[in-house]
């Protein structure tokens, strides 16, 4: 639908308080959780209004000052502006390695996604029994690094070929990084958002054995997605892209992750963003709605004006996402290191060490931001020796 950005900011309202007031419906305790973000922000502000009444929040912290996690001192301002009953999680590096086996167990197959929920979750379990969350925002409205790049992409496919300089293209928000938004777009839609994938695949056949690949050759990452993108009905190349996440990333990843680790501590997450109503009518507002003058989720944005200050709307994006890439170097080097040790990686003899070990070291000498490689990598090892190694000697059947 082409509407006017007034029309949209009404109609996601209406949903979206409707969406809050029977999620709030409760016989046991309810709080709310609480990044300081736009999104569990935003939730927070109109549970607020829409139950007169104070509500619990929660939210997670380190034990050493960070200076690309700065949640707490956003979430503080929040719950401060709402008046809300804050509580913080203070983590620790050496939690993580702790807990993992549990974590792990807590899924039945490999999974690489946000781990944080599982340590605020037990903070947030000893207070409530139910917890809503802004989970579904990011990737119905754009915020993503993929969803950002579409803009900047199609305005430089469009300059080019009406010979326009560089100067009258609008790059945003990757200005700055023009040659970076360049060198993606000779590339059709899958193959540059392939990229941010933990691993494309010839990465794969790099570092699987060859026992390995050969049965996992027939699957390819690529046309998988090229598949999805082929059924999509997405007018424009970001509204394509959501499209495809809202039916992939989402429910694979994203709230698998969220119910796993919160249903670990017996805790229920509600998000409001998921309500079929929301979905729906996201789904037919423009491209040019949800990421606009290079600001992503732009029309939420607008909307949540209303209720938050400009410092929170235009915030850094962070989330409850851990910060494996200082443990990495740091706190959790030795563990990372015996991890992906040639022992470690010899008891199920999926991955060739060598390159494994030349990623790691490449990444441990600043060569390569790959964090995320690694971090993959080491929750891979972590969920077979927690499931089929069985570090308790227990049945496999407790990792399903």
């Amino acid at each position: 639908r082409d509407e006017s950005e007034e029309d949209a900011q009404e109609k996601i309202l209406a949903i979206l308080k409707d969406a809050v007031r029977l999620r709030m419906i409760s016989d046991v305790p309810l709080g709310s959780y609480l990044s300081g973000g736009v999104d569990s922000s935003l939730v927070t502000a109109i549970a607020t209004e829409v139950s007169g009444r104070r509500l619990k929040t929660f939210s997670l912290t380190y034990e050493e000052d960070l200076a690309h996690k700065k949640d707490s001192h956003y979430a503080a301002k929040v719950s401060k502006l709402l008046g809300t009953e804050h509580r913080e999680y203070v983590m620790t590096a050496s939690e993580l390695p702790d807990n993992l086996e549990g974590i792990m167990r807590s899924f039945d197959q490999p999974f690489n996604g946000v781990l944080a929920t599982y340590f605020l979750s037990k903070l947030v379990k000893e207070h409530v029994t139910v917890a809503l969350t802004g989970d579904g925002a990011d990737d119905q409205f754009g915020s993503y690094a993929h969803h950002r790049l579409c803009w900047p992409i199609e305005n430089y496919i469009r300059a080019r070929r009406l010979n326009l300089p560089d100067s009258e293209i609008d790059f945003r928000p990757y200005e700055g990084r023009e040659d970076y938004v360049k060198s993606l777009a000779d590339e059709d839609l899958a193959k540059w958002r392939i990229k941010f994938y933990a691993f494309v695949d010839d990465e794969k056949e790099a570092l699987l054995s060859p026992e390995i690949y050969r049965k996992v050759r027939p699957f390819n990452s690529l046309e998988l997605l090229r598949k999805n993108l082929a059924h999509t009905q997405g007018l424009d190349s970001l509204n394509r892209l959501l499209d495809v996440d809202v039916n992939t990333l989402l429910p694979d990843e994203i709230l698998v992750f969220a119910d796993r680790l919160s249903m670990a501590h017996s805790l229920e997450l509600r998000s409001p963003f998921l309500d079929f109503r929301l979905v729906e009518l996201v789904a037919t507002i423009p491209g040019k709605l949800k990421i606009k003058d290079g600001i992503p989720k732009y029309i939420l944005k607008k909307l949540a004006s209303r209720y938050l200050p400009d410092e929170i709307l235009h915030r850094p994006k962070e989330g409850f996402i851990l910060p494996q890439d200082s443990w990495l170097r740091g706190k959790l080097l030795g563990f990372a290191k015996e991890m992906l040790s040639e022992s470690s990686l010899s008891k199920h003899g999926f991955f060739q060490a060598k390159p494994v070990h030349a990623m790691f070291n490449r990444y441990v000498e600043g060569r390569e931001n790959n964090s995320y490689k690694i971090w993959n990598l080491i929750l891979f090892q972590a969920w077979y020796e927690a499931c089929f190694l069985g570090r308790q000697q227990e049945s496999v059947k407790s990792c399903g």
